[in-house]
C-alpha cells in the first residue's frame, strides 16, 4: 500500500533518534569536563554538610524525576492517541512524550554532575550516570514505538516491516 504524502518515516526516526542522542550525550560530556576540572584542582568545595545536603535534596529531585517521566509519559500518550489518525500524528506525539520523559530524567542527571563538581563525591556522579543509562535504555526504537503506542496491522508493519 502506497502512500502519497510526503512523510519519511526514516527520517521522523532519525529525528527521535538524534534528539534523544544530544540530550545523553551533553550530559556526558558535561560529566567529562566534570572530572577533567576536579582532578586538575579546579572548583570544589570542602563542607561536608553541605555535600550531604545536596545528597538529600538530589535522591528526591531523582525519585521525583524517575516518577514525573514515567507519569508525563503515559498521560501524554494515552490522552492523545485517540485523536489521532495517521502514524505521522502518532509520531509526533511519541516524539514529544518522548522529549518530555528524557528531560525529566535530565535534571536530576545533570544535578548530579553539576554537584559532583561542586563537592567531588563520586555519589552524584554514580547517580548522574544511573539516569544517562536510564536514558539509553529508553532510546527511541522501532520496536519501542510499537510497543509503547499499541500499534498494530499496518502502522506496526510500517515501522517494523521483517516482523509483521
Amino acid at each position: 500500500m502506497e502512500n502519497n504524502n510526503t512523510f519519511d518515516l526514516k527520517a521522523a526516526l532519525r529525528s527521535m533518534k538524534v534528539v534523544h542522542f544530544a540530550l545523553v550525550n551533553g550530559l556526558f560530556f558535561f560529566l567529562i569536563v566534570d572530572l577533567l576540572l576536579l582532578y586538575s584542582g579546579g572548583v570544589m568545595l570542602d563542607d561536608k554538610e553541605f555535600a550531604k545536603n545536596l545528597l538529600y535534596a538530589l535522591l528526591v529531585l531523582s525519585a521525583a524525576g524517575l516518577w514525573f517521566g514515567g507519569y508525563i509519559f503515559k498521560k501524554k500518550i494515552n490522552s492523545g492517541l485517540p485523536e489521532k489518525k495517521n502514524l505521522e500524528e502518532k509520531l509526533l506525539l511519541y516524539r514529544e512524550a518522548m522529549i518530555m520523559r528524557t528531560a525529566s530524567w535530565e535534571v536530576p542527571a545533570f544535578a548530579g554532575c553539576v554537584f559532583f563538581m561542586m563537592t567531588g563525591g563520586i555519589t552524584f556522579a554514580v547517580i548522574a550516570v544511573f539516569f544517562m543509562v536510564v536514558m539509553v535504555l529508553a532510546r527511541p526504537t522501532a520496536a519501542g514505538i510499537v510497543r509503547d503506542l499499541g500499534l498494530e496491522g499496518e502502522e506496526a508493519r510500517q515501522l517494523l516491516p521483517d516482523q509483521y
